[in-house]
C-alpha cells in the first residue's frame, strides 16, 4: 500500500483513466486492459473515487462489484440493497448498475454514524465515534438522483419498510461493521435472495470488525449457507443464493439443523411474504378504517427510537432525524422552519379571531410536532389547549414519550372520522395535507367544519399553480418526477383545473386556485387563499370561517 501511494503521489491518476491503467495493470482483468471489454469501468472508477482518492488503491473490490454486479443482474430477478452506505462510496457502484440494469435500489444507514444503541461491549470511543461525518445530504450528492433510489434512514432493522418486506433481491451488499446489525441484515436478506442472488459482506477477514466475522459464521453455521472470501484490502466474504433445484439435483444440506433451518427459513418466507401484502393493502387503502400502526406482527413492542435531540435554549427535545418525516435534518434548520410556519399560522388566526385568550387548536398532520412545539409560549401566555393529530402511529407514539402531556396527541385513521365532539375547536391548521389528499378531501373538509366551533378558523397549505411552477423548474429531478412522473416534465403549467396524481398510498393533489375557492366555499365561508410566505415553502394557504 505505502509502495502504491508513493506511486499515486506522482500523478493525480483521479483525472486520468490511463495511469490507473498503468499503475494497476495487476489488478484488471485482461478482458479490459486487453480486449477494451468493460468500457463502463472508467466512468465507474471515477465515481469510486470522487469522496476518497484512497480508495483507487482497492481495485479488487471495485472488479468483483462490477463483474458480479453485471452478470447477477444480467440474469437474477430483484433489486439492490446495501445496509451501511456512510457517504456513499460503494453505493454509487451499486446505484450506476441498478440504474443500467432498471432495478430498485435501497440505501440503508442512519446516515449519522452508530447510534448509541448499537454500541458492543469493548468498543472503544473511536469506533463508537466513526462514521459521523457524514448525513443523507452528503450520501444523496455522491449516489446521485437515480428515481429508483430508495433512501432508508434509521438503525436496522427498525427502519425495515413494508417495500423491503414485500421485495426480492439479487445483489445485496452489507457493510455496516457491527454483529447486531449484520446478523439481522443475513437474516433479512437471505431467504429474499434469488437464485444465483449474491451478498458482498465487508471487513470478514479486516482484523477490525470481529463482529462481522462471528454474524458471518453464525449465520453459515446455522444455516448452511456457504460463501468463499475475496483478497481485497477488507477481506470480503460472498454468498451466493444456490438454485437447489438446478439441474435436476437437489442440494441436501449437511446436518438435520441445517435442514430444520432451511425448512424455517423457507416458512418465514413465505409468512412475511404474505403478512407483507397485508400490510401493503390495509396500509394504503381508505376503505379500510386501520391507521398507519407501528407493525403486523405477531407481537407488538414498543418502537425503537434513537436518543431525542437536546438543543440549548429549547424547552422541549428534537425528534432525531430519522423522526422528522422529510423535513430538515439540521437542528437548526428543523427549528427555523417550524417556528416560521408557526409565525404565519398565528398571524391568520390573530387575524381571524377577536381573541387570542384560552383557544383550543388542533394541529391536523402534527408528525413529530415540528410545528405544534412552537406553540408551548401560546399554553403559557394565553392558556391554549393543543392537540396533534396523525395517520403516523409511529410519530404520536415519539409525542407521547418525550413530550408533556400538556399537548395532547392522537393517532388518526385514513377515513375521515376524528374522536373529537362537535364545536370544539376554535382554529385548526395543517401544513402538507391537503396537498395529498385524494380521496375523501371533501369528506375530510366536512369533518374539520363539524369539529371547528362556529365562527373558528381553518387553515391549510394546498397546492395550487404556485407549487406546479415549482414542480415543473424541477421536473428533472427525482423528487418532483418521483411526485408527478413524466406530467410535470411534459406540462411546464397545470394541464387541467385539478391534477390528482399517484396512487392510494403516495399521491400529490393541486387545484387551480379559484378551483380551490370555489371546491372549499361549498363548505366554508369567508374562504380566502394567500399566495406561499417568502420562505421554506411553494405552498398557498387557504383560510376559511365556519
Amino acid at each position: 500500500m505505502k509502495k502504491l501511494k508513493a506511486i499515486r503521489n506522482q500523478r493525480s491518476y483521479k483525472k486520468d483513466a490511463d495511469s490507473v491503467r498503468r499503475l494497476a495493470a495487476m489488478f484488471q482483468p485482461e478482458s479490459y486492459s486487453e480486449f477494451h471489454a468493460h468500457p463502463d469501468f472508467d466512468e465507474v472508477f471515477q465515481r469510486w473515487i470522487a469522496n476518497d482518492s484512497d480508495s483507487g488503491f482497492d481495485l479488487i473490490r471495485l472488479w468483483s462489484f462490477v463483474l458480479n454486479l453485471k452478470r447477477t443482474l444480467s440474469r437474477c430477478p430483484g433489486s439492490v440493497a446495501e445496509l451501511g452506505v456512510y457517504k456513499g462510496q460503494s453505493s454509487v457502484v451499486l446505484s450506476y448498475y441498478a440504474e443500467k440494469f432498471e432495478r430498485k435500489m435501497y440505501l440503508i444507514d442512519t446516515f449519522q454514524g452508530f447510534s448509541e444503541q448499537q454500541f458492543e461491549e469493548d468498543m472503544g470511543e473511536g469506533k463508537q465515534k466513526a462514521f459521523k461525518d457524514t448525513s443523507l445530504e452528503v450520501a444523496r450528492a455522491a449516489v446521485g438522483n437515480y428515481l429508483g433510489n430508495r433512501w432508508v434512514v434509521g438503525v436496522f432493522p427498525h427502519s425495515i419498510t413494508d417495500e423491503m418486506r414485500a421485495d426480492t433481491y439479487a445483489f445485496v451488499s452489507i457493510d455496516c461493521d457491527l454483529y447486531e446489525p449484520a446478523k439481522e441484515g443475513l437474516q433479512f436478506f437471505w431467504p429474499r435472495m434469488n437464485a444465483g442472488g449474491m451478498i458482498f459482506v465487508h471487513d470478514y477477514s479486516s482484523g477490525h470488525w470481529p463482529g462481522i466475522t462471528r454474524a458471518v459464521d453464525e449465520f453459515c453455521n446455522a444455516t448452511g449457507a456457504r460463501g468463499f472470501l475475496l483478497p481485497d484490502l477488507q477481506g470480503s466474504f460472498i454468498l451466493v443464493r444456490q438454485d437447489t433445484a438446478a439441474h435436476g439435483m437437489e442440494i441436501k444440506p449437511e446436518t438435520p439443523q441445517h435442514a430444520d433451518a432451511d425448512h424455517d427459513a423457507i416458512v418465514a418466507l413465505a409468512v412475511e411474504r404474505a403478512l407483507a401484502a397485508v400490510r401493503a393493502e390495509y396500509t394504503a387503502l381508505p376503505r379500510f378504517a386501520y391507521h398507519l400502526p407501528l407493525d403486523y406482527d405477531v407481537q407488538t413492542l414498543p418502537p425503537q427510537f434513537d436518543p431525542p435531540v437536546w438543543v440549548e435554549g429549547e424547552a422541549l427535545p428534537l425528534p432525531p432525524p430519522g423522526e422528522r418525516h422529510g423535513h430538515a435534518g439540521d437542528d437548526a434548520g428543523y427549528l427555523d422552519w417550524g417556528k416560521y410556519d408557526h409565525d404565519v399560522i398565528l398571524n391568520y388566526i390573530q387575524n381571524a379571531l377577536p381573541s387570542l385568550e384560552g383557544l383550543s387548536v388542533m394541529d391536523f398532520g402534527c408528525s413529530s410536532g415540528r410545528v405544534l412545539r412552537h406553540f408551548r409560549s401560546e399554553i403559557q401566555k394565553y392558556g391554549w389547549r393543543l392537540t396533534g393529530v396523525d395517520v403516523s402511529a409511529r410519530r404520536i407514539e415519539w409525542l407521547r414519550r418525550y413530550f408533556p402531556p400538556e399537548f395532547q396527541v392522537y393517532t388518526g385513521t385514513v377515513l375521515p372520522i376524528l374522536p373529537f365532539e362537535s364545536n370544539s375547536f376554535d382554529a385548526i391548521y395543517g401544513v402538507s395535507v391537503f396537498t395529498h389528499i385524494k380521496f375523501l378531501w371533501d369528506m375530510w373538509l366536512l369533518e374539520l367544519r363539524r369539529v371547528l366551533k362556529p365562527g373558528g378558523v381553518l387553515i391549510q397549505s394546498i397546492h395550487t399553480e404556485h407549487a406546479w411552477d415549482f414542480f415543473a423548474r424541477h421536473g428533472n429531478e427525482d423528487w418532483a418526477r418521483d411526485a408527478l412522473g413524466q406530467m410535470i416534465v411534459d406540462n411546464k403549467l397545470m394541464p387541467a383545473d385539478f391534477v390528482y396524481y399517484g396512487d392510494i398510498d403516495k399521491n400529490q393533489v393541486f387545484w387551480k386556485k379559484e378551483i380551490a375557492v370555489a371546491f372549499w366555499s361549498r363548505y366554508f365561508r369567508d374562504v380566502q387563499i394567500y399566495p406561499p410566505p417568502e420562505r421554506y415553502s411553494y405552498q398557498d394557504w387557504v383560510v376559511a370561517r365556519k
